[in-house]
């Protein structure tokens, strides 16, 4: 399965995105801005492929999310990201919620200060959910890549 996040906009604050699944458009990406210089949950990480698996720990947003959502087992984890450990794909509308990872809605559009943000982001994260973890339980290989525009 390809997952693949076309970065199409970004301002000093925010990155958006749209993503596709093998080649079919799915949903927005909301993501940190980019920065010369790390800072720790403020930076995106750099454009690239990564395999996406079950981060299989019971984590305490693990534990929030299972309580909240009775189809979520665990957390897709983009793996092998330089400089970067922990970054999921998982529901947020802004980019407050992304801690540099990949935060998935229905529609995008502009919080109160004019930055990229999400909307029916837990929908869409169920949808996409559901499909990449059906795929990774069958043994499929899950690929995330994303690919720079601006």
């Amino acid at each position: 399965m390809e997952l693949v996040n076309t970065r199409i906009a970004s301002d000093n604050e925010s990155t958006l995105g749209l993503l596709t699944v093998n080649g079919k458009k799915f949903s927005f990406v909301i993501e940190d801005e980019e920065r010369e210089v790390k800072v720790k949950g403020e930076t995106r990480i750099p454009a690239g492929k990564y395999q996406v698996k079950f981060r299989k720990e019971l984590s305490p947003l693990t534990e929030k999310y299972r309580a909240k959502y009775p189809w979520f087992t665990y957390h897709l984890e983009l793996t092998n990201v330089p400089n970067f450990k922990y970054v999921y794909i998982h529901i947020g509308n802004f980019e407050s919620s992304t801690d540099a990872c990949q935060v998935v809605g229905n529609k995008a559009g502009f919080d109160g200060n004019n930055h990229f943000r999400n909307f029916e982001s837990v929908d869409n994260f169920k949808r996409l959910y559901l499909v990449v973890s059906e795929s990774i339980e069958r043994g499929g290989d899950v690929w995330y890549e994303i690919v720079d525009t601006n």
